[in-house]
Formats: C-alpha cells, structure tokens, sequence
C-alpha cells in the first residue's frame, strides 16, 4: 500500500492546496510525508486528538541506539541521515497515559518535513524516546503520528501540528479538508485511498459551502478531572468538540424517543457544582469507529430492533474485524440483529451545540460480520466518560457519523465545519 501525495489545485479552493489520499489501517488512516534532508519518506497516522507530528526514531532510554530502539521492519526516521536536523531546546515530555502506550515519552527536535509541495523547514517535531527497547512494541504500519488537533491560544511549539506551523510560516491558507470515499460511488474522489486530505482547502465539488455548519471548538478539560475514569490527551483542551444538545433515536413512523443528551454535575474549581452539557468530539480514527450513544440510548435501540446478546465467538469475530472500537470491543455489550429487517430500523438523531441535527441511519450503525448471514449493532459506548447513570458525558463521533460528511477544519478560528458530501 503505497499512500502517494498529489498536488491538486483544480480540486481545492485555494491553488496552495495539496490533496493526498489516505488508506485505512487498523489504528486509522495513514498517509506519506517526507523528514530531513534528503527527504526521507515516511507513513503516518493522522489523528484529529493529537498536537504534534510524531516520528518514531533511534532513541530509547535517553540513547540513540537503532539496535536496540527499532525493530526490523518498522519505518522510522533516521536522524543521523539528515544534513537538516538539529536537537531544539524543548528537552523531553512525557504522558503517563496515553491510547497508545503507558509513558509515552518524546523527544523535541527541528528539521524539514514535507507533505507533497507543502514544506516547511525548521519544523519542531517529535522523536519517540521510550522508556523500553523496541523489540517488545509491536511493528506498526506506520512510522508517525500525523497530529491534527486544534490550538488553542498559548506560546509553547511543543503543541503545535506540522500543518499549524505550515500556515503559521504563510505556506498555505489556515484549513483542512477532509473526506470519506464510503458513501461516494468510487475512490477516485478519495484518489484512489479510502479517504482524502486537502491541506490549505477544501474540495468544493464534494461539498457546498452554503451548507456548512460552523461549531467553535469547546474546552473539554472536564474530561480528565474524574478520579475514576482518566484518559490523557497530549492537552486536555485540544480537541475538535462542541456540545450535544440532542440525542434521539427515531422510528420510521417518526416517534421519537427521550432526550438521551442528558446534562451532568460538574464540581467547578471554586468547588461550587455546576451543570455541563455532554459533547461530542470528532475522531476519525479506530477508537472512534461505529455510532455513539450512551448506555441508556443504546438499551433503547436494542430494544426497538429485537437485538440478541452475542455469544462469546462472535464478540471475537467482532474484535478481529476491523469495523468497530477497538476500547469497545473490549468493554462493552454487542447484540446481533436479524439482517433482512435492518431496513425498517430507526435513526439515530444527534443535535450539535442545538442549532443542527444529523441523522445516522442504520446502514451505518448495522455490521455484518465477514463470511456470514449475521449482521450486528456497530455502536460504539465509549467507556471513559458515562456516568452511573447510563448517559455519557462524551460521545466520540467517529465513521458512523462522519462518513456522509464532508468536514473542515479552521486552524485561525479554533471551529471545524460539517456540510453533507455531495454523492458523486
């Protein structure tokens, strides 16, 4: 699989845009830059939840050491062979928790990296510096993390993607267009990938303007203040979110149930307890994959579609096929549905910060399992944020939403924009 980048004017709003393809992988989409000089290529992850551009390296325990740091067959970057590398004055950080790995320590650096025609030098970047030798992290696909989250307004590189720099440095205009080829007739539009990027742009004749939605990025901190459930962002506050107001799950009849974007008690930091509303975060990635609900919401939908607990073969048929959460697949309930009456399913309706609704219908939040007459609910109850009480304070809207939508992201203005994907 070879993720070839394209300069594509004709297909972005803006002739400094540079359209690539993405390929699915088991984490995600991943797509080829270039690092150093001579440029050196390598496949990276894109992730929507983080704020850097990670390389893996040479370094582990505080040494360069490629020997023991990088396994064979793993892609990394190789420092020592760029004539426009040098060390930063960033030192080292280290996140104790992390999706990816426990102490996920890294290393600051600078050199030139390149995503087609869009370049940049002196770009601060990450190199893994882990606290273990290589040989007990397992090869990946790819050999970066390709951060794409917002920034919000502070002084510290340390936190600020490639492509934040790129606009930064004036190469490009401020946004980022993105797209799913799932819905679309062919992955011609995608570029032959699975999804695509428009770095500096967007691809008007997948979407119309006229009909994006702007949300201003919300803080999220709220996120990690649990005591009982912790999950690490490189920063809590950099992430494309904004409120959910609605949650409703619809019959073909148009009943629609209860509001099950319930508000929760939050303490405040002058200890006072204050009501927040849930949000709602996008990730493209495959922590991401099938539809949000809560617990509650999701014991109403198996209750209007005759679902049927999954016996413990087809729970591990569901982890190995690729198509949902992988947290999920791990702790929370699945539920088989008869496939032939999926038609007559409702939908499933999620309002954004109350001034817009988008409708998943069940062709997206209904799997079937490979090589079988079984189809089952792909939802994803993300773990980390539901209360006691079966609502969730997060909901991670990921490919069961996203996949009929074309989305872009404003690095100036800190807001991402949705508008349906035109089908080609």
């Amino acid at each position: 699989m070879a993720a070839v980048g394209h300069s594509s004017s004709a297909e972005s709003s803006t002739s400094h845009a540079v359209s690539v393809p993405a390929f699915w992988t088991t984490y995600g989409y991943i797509f080829n830059l270039t690092v150093g000089t001579p440029p050196q290529e390598l496949p990276v992850l894109s992730d929507w939840t983080w704020t850097s551009l990670f390389t893996r390296s040479g370094r582990c325990n505080n040494v360069y050491d490629v020997s023991n740091c990088v396994t064979e067959g793993q892609s990394y970057f190789n420092e020592k062979k760029s004539t426009t590398f040098h060390n930063s004055t960033l030192g080292s950080f280290t996140w104790p928790e992390t999706a990816f790995a426990p102490n996920f320590t890294v290393d600051y650096a600078r050199d030139s990296v390149c995503i087609d025609t869009l370049c940049t030098n002196n770009t601060v970047l990450q190199l893994s510096d882990f606290p273990n030798e290589g040989d007990t992290i397992p090869i990946q696909e790819f050999g970066g993390i390709y951060g794409l989250a917002p920034v919000f307004p502070r002084v510290d590189p340390r936190f600020e993607p490639h492509f934040f720099q790129s606009w930064k440095d004036g190469q490009v205009t401020p946004r980022v267009g993105w797209n799913s080829c799932a819905k679309l007739s062919s992955s011609h539009h995608c570029l032959n990938g699975d999804a695509k990027y428009v770095f500096g742009g967007s691809d008007t004749t997948l979407h119309d303007s006229s009909e994006l939605t702007w949300f201003h990025t919300r803080n999220t901190s709220f996120i990690t203040n649990s005591e009982s459930e912790k999950l690490y962002y490189p920063q809590t506050n950099d992430l494309w979110a904004t409120s959910l107001t609605g949650l409703w799950i619809t019959s073909q009849d148009n009943d629609w149930s209860q509001n099950y974007a319930v508000n929760f008690n939050i303490e405040a930091e002058s200890g006072e307890t204050k009501s927040h509303t849930p949000m709602a975060i996008l990730d493209e990635g495959s922590e991401g994959l099938g539809a949000a609900l809560s617990a509650n919401a999701y014991s109403k939908l198996i209750q209007m579609t005759s679902a049927a607990n999954a016996s413990s073969r087809i729970l591990s048929e569901i982890g190995s096929q690729g198509y949902s959460s992988s947290t999920g697949a791990e702790k929370q309930p699945w539920y088989l549905v008869d496939c032939t009456k999926t038609t007559n399913f409702p939908s499933l309706v999620y309002e954004l910060d109350g001034r817009a609704n988008y409708t998943v219908g069940p062709d997206q939040y209904v799997q079937k399992l490979d090589g079988t007459n079984q189809c089952y609910l792909n939802i994803n109850q993300w773990p980390y944020t539901n209360t006691l009480k079966g609502d969730s304070e997060v909901l991670l809207l990921g490919m069961g939403f996203l996949q009929s939508l074309y989305v872009i992201f404003d690095f100036e203005r800190s807001e991402f924009g949705l508008a349906p994907i035109k089908v080609q």
